[in-house]
């Protein structure tokens, strides 16, 4: 980047920091830090929430599924995202949130104290403490190697011109780290929320312009000519058409359907918001609202800036600068395969041998793997040299093991350089200004909410007496340093092996697999027991670890087993039964596993070990009435509680007498966008045989044009109603009083 964009970077941060430095005098008290004084308004929270879930990482992870499915990933979404029928569904029916409401607790670990015990609640705020921090130890990694590669940084540098060589990749993480735990600090979640707001409002316009410059940049014609060239089977705008694609399939987004039913209140990653709102029906219009947030620009960005990539690196016109940047990501794979050749002496031989592959070598051993569902011939690598005189079962195991273990490298490294190419020089500056923001607006809340997670749910359930409040932020503070210190650590250690969703979706399911089980089974089933809770939280643990090991090393790792002793003489044992054929291919099947899938057959090994435990354990029923608050236990004049089946739709929706004509307008275009969507969905799965490619491009076209118009509608409407909040937001925290913490 030229001088001007660093100044522009500079100016973001010191704005960002005055911005945080300004709400520490608002700090008073606990509540203050975890709850922000509960002032906060709908348009405020819908856009700073949805900022804290926007980070690099979750735009990283959109841009690796777009990459590698083009406009497909789209169609899905339509009904297994956040703002698809599946909503409207949840929300008509009350599904779990309803009875939620009626127990009267006020989160998650209360109700599990509620259902279960007073050491089920603590057991299980360890596990989703546990699961949270793995989940989150992989951000920092991702960001700073995002800022590396689209800043063009180089691997080491003198700093203050000291002899002492500073590694660029832990130098970033400490910075960026940094300046996260200050705004924690500042003020808690008041500033997180303050500060998030601002970014999502800055880093919402640039995209928009990103998006602009893109349509500006690449023509239809090479859209075109670029993703019609894709395979059978791992189209780039046929939904349909993904029977080759190994991760972001269809049953992917099936799984993601059962996956929003099953674990609806599970996440925990942004409590700090789930408190925060002025009253009630606040929080509630926020809900409302966040999806708007993220519909129009954010779509179009996080698929035509994938897109754009693989323009820049295979179509003609940009042929020339694809040589760089293959270049570029043969040389860091390579070293990356020398250095796996030094930690593994049983494979250390054929790391060395890809370490040596050139670029084109490369590109012909990956097309290898892609085609492993074919019988390989000695023809079909006649052209790369170092792989000569290897019989063709030798040359896929060693196609796999270059997939294994470089594939998430090199998509990590791609999208960023590219990008950086992409964008013009006028922009870059803020580009990085906006993803900056998007990692410090995720790293800020993910510190606060499970450090608070871990003090709240971990630690205070074994004190006696109460704390005050400056030993109970101190205590708080600590525990955030302690987060960011572990994850510093972690991202400087840990690669992860495989696609940056399905990472977070195997760690999330140590707790997941397990939550959706017991708050399902605790709110809907009167057998469910203490015991079997414990059970099938447990197994979640438990096969979840497995699981995570499994996809860390992938289908590769089953032909390096095979030739270790151990495993030579379990082979020859069932040779002598007839079953060792059928034994490794079921290990193979087992390890060709991606993370949703493994998520999906945790889940119901959760589920089964639940239903069974209570049904053996023949304990006492648990008393239900008192628990949702019905019957002889029903309080009067509440609300939550004296709702029934005769509810109108309005009221299911929650379109309460509370609703001005200005909510309602808003709840009733929500739900009208998603039935319209989710009639072209109907519409185009009808008729998908009829549709040829060329027509599936056209619709994409549209939509992007659609979505992008939408988009700048929305940002105008989101960003002037949240400035009017922030106002109020500021005004009522001056009202409050001084500082007492």
């Amino acid at each position: 980047m030229i001088t001007l964009n660093w100044i522009v970077v500079l100016l973001f941060i010191c704005g960002l920091t005055a911005c945080a430095a300004y709400t520490r005098k608002y700090l008073r008290n606990v509540e203050s830090f975890l709850a922000a004084e509960r002032c906060g308004g709908r348009y405020m929270i819908s856009v700073s929430n949805s900022m804290a879930g926007l980070g690099v990482i979750s735009l990283m992870y959109l841009f690796q599924i777009s990459y590698d499915t083009g406009f497909t990933s789209n169609w899905w979404f339509m009904v297994s995202g956040t703002f698809s029928p599946v909503a409207i569904f949840i929300a008509l029916s009350g599904w779990v949130v309803y009875r939620f409401r009626q127990t009267r607790a006020m989160t998650l670990p209360e109700f599990l104290e509620m259902r279960y015990s007073r050491g089920f609640r603590v057991f299980a705020g360890i596990v989703a403490f546990v699961s949270g921090i793995l989940n989150f130890g992989i951000f920092p990694s991702i960001g700073a190697r995002f800022f590396m590669f689209f800043c063009d940084l180089p691997e080491t540098f003198k700093l203050f011109g000291l002899p002492l060589e500073v590694q660029m990749f832990p130098f970033i993480m400490v910075i960026i780290l940094g300046i996260s735990v200050f705004f924690t600090f500042s003020g808690g979640q008041i500033t997180v929320m303050f500060t998030d707001f601002i970014q999502g409002a800055f880093t919402t316009f640039v995209f928009a312009l990103v998006v602009g410059c893109l349509f500006h940049t690449f023509s239809k014609t090479e859209i075109a000519e670029t993703v019609l060239s894709a395979s059978s089977g791992r189209s780039l705008v046929n939904p349909f058409d993904l029977a080759k694609e190994e991760n972001f399939n269809i049953r992917f987004y099936l799984i993601a359907i059962f996956m929003n039913f099953y674990l609806l209140l599970a996440w925990q990653g942004t409590a700090g918001y789930n408190c925060c709102a002025k009253n009630p029906h606040e929080a509630k219009m926020a809900k409302v609202l966040e999806p708007w947030k993220l519909l129009g620009i954010i779509p179009v960005l996080t698929v035509f800036m994938p897109i754009g990539v693989r323009i820049y690196t295979q179509h003609e016109n940009y042929a020339d600068k694809a040589v760089e940047v293959n270049a570029a990501l043969n040389e860091y794979v390579a070293e990356d395969l020398a250095k796996l050749a030094q930690d593994n002496d049983s494979r250390a031989d054929d790391y060395l041998l890809l370490s040596t592959l050139n670029n084109a070598e490369a590109e012909q051993l990956t097309a290898i793997y892609k085609k492993s569902d074919q019988i390989l011939e000695e023809s079909d690598y006649a052209g790369v040299e170092p792989l000569q005189g290897r019989k063709p079962e030798e040359v896929s195991k060693l196609a796999r093991l270059y997939h294994d273990k470089t594939d998430e490298v090199s998509s990590q490294m791609r999208l960023p350089l590219v990008i950086g190419n992409i964008i013009p020089v006028w922009l870059k500056g803020l580009f990085c200004a906006a993803m900056l923001a998007a990692f410090i607006s995720t790293h800020n809340t993910y510190l606060h909410s499970w450090g608070s997670m871990f003090m709240q749910d971990v630690v205070l359930p074994f004190r006696k007496k109460p704390l005050s409040n400056k030993h109970h932020l101190r205590l708080l503070k600590l525990a955030m340093i302690g987060v960011a210190i572990y994850v510093f650590f972690f991202s400087l250690n840990f690669k992860h092996a495989q696609r940056i969703m399905l990472y977070c979706q195997i760690t999330a399911s140590i707790f997941f697999a397990g939550a959706g089980t017991v708050i399902i089974g605790g709110l809907y089933w009167k057998r469910g027991t203490n015991k079997a809770a414990w059970f099938a939280m447990a197994a979640g643990v438990i096969f979840s670890i497995i699981a995570i090991m499994i996809t860390q090393s992938g289908v590769s790792a089953v032909d390096g087993a095979i030739e270790k002793p151990f495993w030579v003489s379990v082979t020859s044992g069932l040779e002598k039964i007839g079953c060792a054929e059928a034994f490794w291919e079921m290990a193979r099947n087992i390890f060709a596993l991606n993370s949703q899938e493994f998520l999906f057959i945790i889940s119901c090994l959760c589920i089964t070990i639940y239903v069974i435990t209570s049904l053996v354990s023949k304990e006492p029923a648990h008393n239900m009435d008192k628990l949702l608050h019905r019957g002889k236990y029903a309080i009067k004049d509440d609300q939550i509680a004296q709702l029934n089946k005769e509810d109108s739709i309005a009221s299911r929706l929650g379109l309460s007498k509370s609703f001005t004509k200005g909510d309602c307008a808003i709840a009733i275009v929500s739900i009208v966008w998603i039935v319209f969507w989710l009639i072209v969905f109907i519409a185009g799965s009808v008729m998908r045989k009829s549709i040829t490619d060329t027509q599936w491009l056209d619709f994409w076209y549209v939509w992007m044009w659609v979505m992008y118009i939408v988009g700048i509608i929305v940002m105008i409407w989101l960003t002037i109603g949240g400035f009017k909040d922030l106002k109020v937001f500021i005004k009522t925290l001056k009202g409050l009083g001084q500082d007492e913490a």
